[in-house]
């Protein structure tokens, strides 16, 4: 969290000009480490709440903006979010037909925490063995895994706009502390490479994007590429048959790489 907090400030000062009130929010929780891992039912509650506060406050005709800074490892209105748009229930770990095209794959010491897009096990329909870090669907049958590593790590960026209320929701997180910060900082300083959506889920314009970055000794900032996923990803046609074969893409093909 103190990795995560300085983008989260700098994130909220650098609203847009035309907003006229400013309100920053902490959703604490608390988990059992038992097997499996559990969030109590007030803390999910007290997300469920909040997240419904702020679509609420979205109606009320003025335009807003919504930043939501850390994964689901953190932040259970990210959880929220992005059961919202994928139309899934959240904290209830993917099956084979899982719609939401990114996941978490923590590693061994992390919590098991329950959720929509991440945990220990593999993604759905994918190929044995995997490493922890990042996958996101480049294909009905194919992910591709971007894993966590000494000189690298993955941010996602979600972005959602509500044009009869002029709503705009950013949702930033990394696999890790440091990559969570790496993403808030490269949206700050290159924003307009996250506009416009591509996609229409659930009433929203959408657009998800995977940022891989890498460090080096001689650089001060890492390199950034940034890979947007097509509408057909986020929105695919049901697969062919009832599971998908096991298959593990790694590339990262129609990347754009640029220093942040």
């Amino acid at each position: 969290m103190a990795t995560v907090a300085p983008a989260a400030k700098e994130l909220t000062l650098h609203r847009p000009l035309h907003a006229q009130q400013l309100e920053f929010g902490y959703v604490p929780f608390q988990y059992s480490d038992s097997a499996p891992c559990t969030i109590p039912a007030e803390d999910r509650a007290r997300a469920e709440r909040l997240f419904d506060e702020i679509r609420q406050k979205q109606t009320d005709g003025r335009p807003s903006v919504t930043f939501l800074v850390g994964s689901c490892r953190i932040n259970l209105l990210v959880e929220k979010l992005v059961a919202s748009v994928f139309s899934c229930r959240p904290f209830d770990p993917p099956d084979r037909k899982w719609p939401v095209p990114f996941y978490l794959l923590y590693r061994p010491h992390d919590p098991d925490l329950p959720s929509c897009f991440g945990g220990r096990k593999p993604p759905p329909s994918c190929a044995r063995p995997a490493l922890p870090g990042i996958y996101y669907r480049s294909g009905n049958q194919h992910w591709t895994c971007c894993p966590n590593s000494e000189g690298g790590d993955t941010g996602v960026v979600i972005v959602t706009f509500q044009e009869a209320s002029q709503a705009l929701e950013v949702a930033l997180f990394g696999f890790s502390s440091a990559s969570t910060a790496a993403v808030g900082n490269y949206f700050l300083k290159h924003a307009d490479e996250f506009w416009p959506p591509n996609a229409e889920l659930t009433g929203r314009q959408v657009a998800v994007y995977i940022c891989q970055f890498t460090w080096t000794t001689t650089a001060a900032e890492p390199t950034c590429s940034v890979v947007l996923l097509p509408k057909e990803i986020l929105n695919p046609p049901p697969p062919p048959h009832d599971s998908w074969p096991d298959a593990t893409r790694l590339s990262t093909a129609g990347a754009k790489t640029r220093k942040a």
